[in-house]
């Protein structure tokens, strides 16, 4: 970890030439990726969260616009987004609302159980809040909404797996945090136990808060692939842990045996996901690595394999491909000779000088070339945080190099979305819990 911290305070150096740790030399690199990172905590906080509602928005909330860079209200509460009809909410900004949340109170645990820092318990505490608050608004009990709104009470009906299964690790890692109040752990078992009787009536299948629409993402957690086992596994393993019922773990004794091979790199796993949004299977096995341990050990080799599979698979997808919105042509206008075949060769391509406006101007390259290049880094960012979550020694060294890499030549900060400042954040809580 030494050798780590002292690479990343050199990083810190680099790309924050005013850091705590440029000013002061007395700094440990630990300390000054400490400050550093809960100073990034505070501003992403302060510019994608909202103080009514304490979740993480898509859209920044601090600018002119305030609110108004996300969906109405209005329109949410009937189920709509951007003129029609979608009640899943893409693109209305608070759409991902538990997911985002949950993977940073995952990062935030992990660190604070290291280093009971009271900063980061500061921001354990405010981001429960967050999932308290979008447990409360729906009138159905065990329903997990997309969203509030700022306004605290309209959200989409129509979830996700992922969502469910973020706001369970989520609530998971606030739980055994050493932060929450007998309280909020009373709240945290009810709550648990609401989620699980509900996915039980549904026979483990998201529905819409109808529960009799089947939701747009809500595939079955008992499907005999990869990712339902990386989800059911893990989830009723946290169901357990946190009320101590007994049925969630006869669940998870009954379905086990069918769905250990799909998680076993050696017999049937199969990675499979967008390359885009799929790094959050990885806080599921992080958080089921740490409970397989106690409750079935012998299996804890394959959530290990299981998660180094999954975070290779993801450097590895050759992303973006001329099967999607881009061609030969777009290729040529920024200068590049092929589509990445990687996660690190797209890292390479990626220069600062791409995301000056006047620079594209005077270069020649179009508005469909520049998402090409918007793509590939997010595409690299994303997959690389896959690699540093990976648990690999090797894996984690060799996405470190390029994620430091490219973020020295992109400032995230610039871009007006939230997806790429917390994967800045999360990496670097990643790096201080190592």
């Amino acid at each position: 970890m030494r050798g780590s911290l002292l690479c990343q305070a050199v990083w810190i150096c680099m790309i924050f030439p005013n850091s705590v740790f440029s000013e002061n030399s007395n700094a440990t690199p630990c300390q000054a990726l400490r400050l550093e990172t809960k100073k990034e905590i505070a501003w992403f906080t302060e510019r994608y969260s909202h103080e009514n509602t304490k979740l993480i928005y898509l859209n920044p909330l601090n600018g002119p616009k305030g609110v108004a860079t996300l969906e109405s209200p209005e329109n949410i509460q009937k189920g709509y987004c951007k003129g029609r009809f979608l009640p899943w909410g893409y693109g209305s900004g608070i759409e991902d609302v538990n997911l985002y949340t949950a993977q940073l109170l995952v990062a935030l645990r992990e660190v604070y159980v290291q280093t009971q820092d009271p900063g980061f318990a500061k921001y354990l505490r405010y981001y429960f809040e967050g999932l308290r608050c979008s447990a409360s608004v729906s009138g159905v009990k065990g329903f997990v909404p997309r969203g509030p709104h700022p306004d605290g009470k309209s959200y989409y009906t129509d979830p996700s797996r992922d969502q469910v299964s973020s706001h369970i690790y989520g609530l998971w890692a606030y739980f055994r945090s050493g932060v929450a109040t007998d309280e909020e752990k009373s709240f945290i078992k009810e709550r648990i136990q609401d989620i699980f009787e509900r996915l039980e009536a549904q026979k483990w299948i998201i529905f819409r808060e109808d529960g009799i629409t089947k939701a747009y993402v809500g595939e079955s957690w008992l499907s005999k692939e990869t990712h339902a086992a990386a989800t059911l596994l893990p989830a009723l393993a946290m169901a357990y842990d946190i009320t101590g019922d007994v049925k969630w773990m006869d669940y998870y004794n009954q379905y086990a045996p069918d769905m250990w091979p799909y998680l076993d790199p050696a017999e049937k796993f199969k990675f499979a996901g967008h390359p885009l949004y799929i790094y959050q299977q990885l806080y599921k096995l992080i958080v089921f690595e740490e409970l397989v341990e106690k409750i079935e050990p012998a299996r804890k080799n394959t959530v290990v394999t299981s998660r180094l599979a999954w975070a290779e698979a993801m450097i590895n997808i050759e992303y973006p491909n001329p099967a999607g919105q881009w061609s030969v042509e777009h290729l040529k206008e920024l200068g590049w000779a092929s589509f990445p075949t990687n996660a690190f060769e797209a890292s390479d391509l990626i220069k600062p000088e791409y995301f000056d406006r006047k620079y594209r101007n005077e270069h020649g390259i179009s508005a469909r070339s520049f998402s090409l290049v918007m793509a590939t880094f997010r595409f690299s960012v994303v997959n690389m945080l896959a690699g540093c979550l990976s648990g690999n020694a090797d894996l984690i060294r060799q996405s470190d190099k390029y994620m430091q890499n490219l973020l020295g030549k992109v400032d995230v900060k610039t871009f007006d979305n939230a997806t790429f400042s917390l994967v800045e954040i999360l990496y670097r809580l990643q790096k201080l819990s190592e």
